[in-house]
């Protein structure tokens, strides 16, 4: 970021252009020091968003399909012959897409997300006062798995996002960009991504778990830590041919 400060704009806005433009506009209001705080503060937040949140979801795709071999076999089937390059057409395959908000929906990257304080007249929740100056915060981790939103919370069943429908009670709980304006801004991005990373490999690879690799691992061993970090994972990933 301090190569890309000093380099200055080449006429193609980035990212890291928006981080500098408002580095150089508040020159007048703030001291170098808490600019170069800030700006090193939302550099290292803008990595985290984009690469741990990712991890943790493709950490419990490769679990979920290791587990669940017959989802594996199926995404094969529909992803083989596809270009993985060609992002609308791997946004367009329905079990894909089914088995990313799958892992999405039970490993969701933020498990808890940020808080809320209510304003000085409280707010009513499900006809529930919550008092004035109360923080507040929606887990996503406890929303993605209520039995009054979800048939089977618990269960990876990637056709309720396509086939089964009726297996969704009402789909505004599923939120792992977060939502309203304050949505993710790296959604389509990440989603995008987790559709390549998935589609790449197992047009290659068959996965599996490595032998004697406990599967409660990633379950016992998760923390919520901003990001979610799963337990370890270890699988095999086979060829399913020669690549030679």
């Amino acid at each position: 970021m301090v190569s890309r400060l000093k380099r200055g704009g080449n006429g193609r806005p980035d990212m890291a252009q928006y981080f500098i433009e408002e580095y150089e506009n508040t020159a007048a209001t703030k001291t170098k020091k808490d600019r170069d705080l800030h700006l090193s503060g939302t550099a290292v937040t803008a990595v985290v968003a984009g690469s741990d949140t990712t991890r943790a979801v493709l950490i419990g795709i490769w679990w979920f399909l290791s587990k669940y071999p017959e989802h594996a076999r199926k995404l094969q089937a529909e992803v083989d012959g596809i270009d993985p390059s060609d992002a609308n057409a791997l946004a367009a395959l329905p079990h894909l897409n089914g088995v990313v908000n799958e892992a999405l929906r039970l490993v969701p990257p933020v498990m808890t997300g940020g808080n809320r304080i209510t304003g000085p007249n409280g707010m009513v929740v499900d006809d529930v006062l919550i008092p004035p100056g109360v923080k507040v915060t929606c887990p996503k981790y406890v929303l993605h798995r209520m039995e009054s939103m979800w048939v089977q919370p618990n269960e990876f069943i990637p056709e309720r996002w396509y086939s089964r429908p009726e297996l969704i009670h009402d789909k505004r709980a599923f939120a792992p960009f977060s939502t309203g304006a304050r949505y993710c801004l790296g959604k389509n991005m990440a989603m995008n991504g987790l559709r390549l990373v998935v589609t790449i490999l197992l047009q290659d690879y068959n996965v599996s778990f490595a032998p004697g690799y406990d599967e409660e691992t990633l379950w016992r061993d998760m923390r919520d830590q901003v990001t979610c970090q799963p337990g370890a994972v270890h699988c095999v990933f086979r060829p399913r041919k020669s690549l030679g």
